[in-house]
């Protein structure tokens, strides 16, 4: 595990087996194209964001399996580093980029919001799983900004 005060990097910490798992549910789901929640319907979304998206949904048992993995990797990360006071996990989205599509520099939000029991929450943490092998296509590098450093 390689380590900053905002990002953990876990190398092998989901065998390719279990991403070939999670590639074949995903696209089980039947992706859609994606749209960016605060910018859904307005034009600029393209200038951020081309991509096919699905969502696994928590409330459904035959996720069960993925959300126990994904809970777990964050729980370990969590309780390592940070001990934020994690309430659940949002459903999980999958993404699947082809030639030209991209999901350009953007923040993950943490506003508060509400659920659907009308409770008020924060994202605290955001997991991204790399699912393909990086020698298994060309471009699509997956990069990270650190909060307040300089775009390029």
């Amino acid at each position: 595990m390689a380590t900053t005060d905002q990002i953990l990097l876990f190398p092998g910490a989901v065998p390719p087996a279990f991403c070939e798992k999670i590639v074949q549910a995903g696209d089980a789901l039947g992706v859609e194209n994606s749209e960016i929640g605060f910018l859904r319907g307005q034009t600029q979304a393209d200038q951020v964001r081309n991509s096919k998206v699905a969502f696994f949904q928590q409330a459904q048992v035959e996720n069960r399996w993925l959300f126990e993995e994904v809970f777990g990797i964050i729980q370990h990360a969590n309780s390592t580093n940070w001990n934020y006071q994690i309430s659940g996990v949002e459903d999980l989205q999958y993404t699947v980029y082809g030639p030209g599509e991209y999901y350009g520099w953007h923040t993950d939000v943490n506003m508060p919001r509400r659920t659907a029991d009308s409770q008020q929450v924060v994202r605290k943490l955001s997991l991204t799983i790399q699912l393909d092998l990086p020698d298994a296509y060309g471009g699509g590098d997956f990069e990270v900004r650190l909060a307040g450093s300089a775009k390029e």
